[in-house]
Parts: C-alpha cells; structure tokens; sequence
C-alpha cells in the first residue's frame, strides 16, 4: 500500500501482528527522523541488537484520495539498517 512518511512516498507493509514499526534507515536519514530512545530488537534466529526508536508521523495513501484516507498517525519506529 502507498504511505506518506513526513513527506516522502514509500510503499508500505500492514502487518497486524507486529509490535513495532520498523523502517528503513535511509529513509529515516532523509526525513531527518530525531531519536526519541533506543530499543532492543531481536529477529527469530538472531540476537538483540539495540537500535533508535524514533517518532515519525504516517499518512495512508493511493490513487486520487491519497492524502485523505485516513488522518495522520504518530508512530514509534525503528529504523533498521539499509
């Protein structure tokens, strides 16, 4: 699905069952995203590694109607390495 994160269109994942919004670091270097904290973050078969958790506003999008479906939503997110 098309998002707006703080400006800039990307193409998106609804993963209900997720705990935690992860996006990618060059994405949060070029919306200038600001830390907000840190995080441990482990995958299945991984051990934790701690990454910044940081605050980005998120807009759902597509088609004619792209800024108007839903309002804009604050979401904690962790930027995962490129």
């Amino acid at each position: 699905m098309l998002v707006d994160v703080e400006g800039q269109q990307c193409t998106g994942l609804v993963d209900s069952g997720a705990e935690i919004c992860l996006i990618s670091e060059g994405l949060a270097k070029e919306i200038h995203a600001d830390e907000c904290g840190h995080i441990g973050v482990r995958g299945i078969f991984s051990d934790p590694i701690r990454l910044p958790l940081i605050s980005v506003n998120i807009k759902r999008g597509g088609g004619s109607n792209y800024m108007i479906m839903l309002p804009t939503v604050c979401k904690l997110c962790v930027p995962l390495p490129d």
